[in-house]
């Protein structure tokens, strides 16, 4: 296949799973209502047409730093029992300037953190005319 024909096989498919994937979203919000938890827990079982499914309720958690400071001040003990600290960059930016700038630096990020390559993101968008190609 060539490019053309890749690109725009990619962006059918493209099209074809986000419909795809919003329609399993309802599916799935459907069948967790329908799913039996039992003593309370977040797996719930339901058994149709010969298959087995396995719901698990998820919770997205949001922690508030400023309030954790608080806490941690509050109630040391309790707190470094049961937080432990995440070393992360405050930004790409900041930590490739600060390598660039400390040779010695740099040295010991490579050794502390692994790359490995992901995969590639790839936006298609529908161009009717080429004129407006915007690069």
């Amino acid at each position: 296949m060539g490019t053309k024909e890749l690109v725009v096989r990619g962006s059918e498919l493209k099209i074809q799973i986000q419909a795809m994937t919003e329609e399993l979203r309802g599916i799935n919000l459907e069948i967790s209502r329908a799913a039996e938890y039992r003593n309370g827990s977040k797996t719930g079982h339901l058994l149709e047409a010969g298959i087995k499914v396995t719901v698990q309720l998820k919770e997205n958690c949001k922690w508030y730093q400023d309030r954790l400071a608080q806490v941690k001040t509050l109630l040391p003990g309790a707190f470094n029992d049961t937080f432990v600290y995440e070393f992360k960059p405050s930004s790409t930016k900041a930590l490739e300037t600060a390598m660039k700038e400390n040779a010695e630096f740099a040295k010991a990020i490579a050794w502390s953190r692994e790359i490995k390559p992901g995969a590639p993101q790839v936006v298609y968008e529908k161009i009717e005319d080429e004129c407006e190609i915007p690069f």
